[in-house]
């Protein structure tokens, strides 16, 4: 039977499509849980992406790349040529909760055309897009063990902003956002206009602190918005339940553009 003029006409939300980060031993696993995205963390052969392409053809692979965060095979490179930074002691910088990691240079270009043709060189293996962690709208000291000499917040912007054009063109790949401005509503808002031009800059931004804090679930949703339009996707890595993560982002709107992980 028909619904009478009276009643109201209510069209079915679209399911929020989901996203996770998996290690290259995790991936069979990975393509079947039903997730719409996989960004991976490690190098995969091309010949394996065919497998799995076959095994889930819809769904998109992301290389997990720290933009400026080095390994140690990467940071003895660069440290023969000079393009470590360094405090005004001389001192190389670390992370301060990730072991063997050191930090790039980025205001040297030759040093970002270095590691962006890496970075994109992976890429062109079978991934669909690029995510590049540790971009910077600012230089977030209370991450690292020292400050670079000499570095100002408007230097690693427009390093982040260059990394993320060179990427994009050698790899012809879109390219995710991640980094400083950019992890929850609240930091977006305190630096909106640099995280903006990273906005800009890129085809999609994940925000890593997603429902972190309880009382700023506004400051959340409305970046998510931002994001969107921006003309952007937006990949919510979200601290909250299940539930509480799925209405928020819904709450946002453009269920084609956004994806979401709960990392409980």
């Amino acid at each position: 039977m028909g619904c009478s003029r009276d009643e109201p006409v209510t069209t079915p939300r679209k399911p929020v499509r989901g996203y996770e980060f998996v290690g290259r031993g995790q991936l069979m696993g990975a393509v079947r849980r039903g997730n719409s995205a996989l960004i991976i963390r490690g190098q995969v052969s091309t010949t394996r992406f065919k497998r799995l392409k076959q095994a889930n053809p819809g769904l998109r692979f992301i290389n997990y790349e720290q933009a400026f965060a080095l390994n140690a095979s990467e940071a003895s490179y660069a440290r023969d040529r000079g393009w470590l930074a360094t405090t005004c002691e001389g001192e190389e910088i670390h992370p301060e909760n990730i072991p063997n990691v050191t930090l790039l240079d980025a205001t040297i270009h030759e040093s970002l055309v270095w590691r962006t043709n890496l970075i994109a060189a992976e890429t062109r293996q079978g991934y669909d897009l690029t995510y590049l962690d540790t971009l910077r709208s600012f230089f977030p000291v209370d991450f690292y063990d020292e400050v670079p000499c000499g570095v100002s917040d408007g230097e690693w912007l427009t390093a982040s902003l260059e990394t993320v054009d060179l990427v994009r063109s050698k790899s012809g790949k879109p390219v995710i956002a991640n980094g400083s401005g950019l992890g929850s509503g609240q930091s977006y808002l305190e630096h909106k206009e640099e995280a903006d031009q990273l906005v800009a800059s890129a085809d999609a931004v994940q925000i890593e602190h997603f429902l972190r804090n309880p009382n700023a679930e506004d400051e959340d949703i409305a970046f998510v918005e931002a994001i969107n339009a921006a003309g952007k996707d937006a990949y919510a890595k979200c601290a909250g339940s299940i539930e509480a993560c799925r209405s928020a982002l819904t709450e946002a709107g453009n269920p084609q553009r956004n994806y979401l992980h709960p990392s409980r």
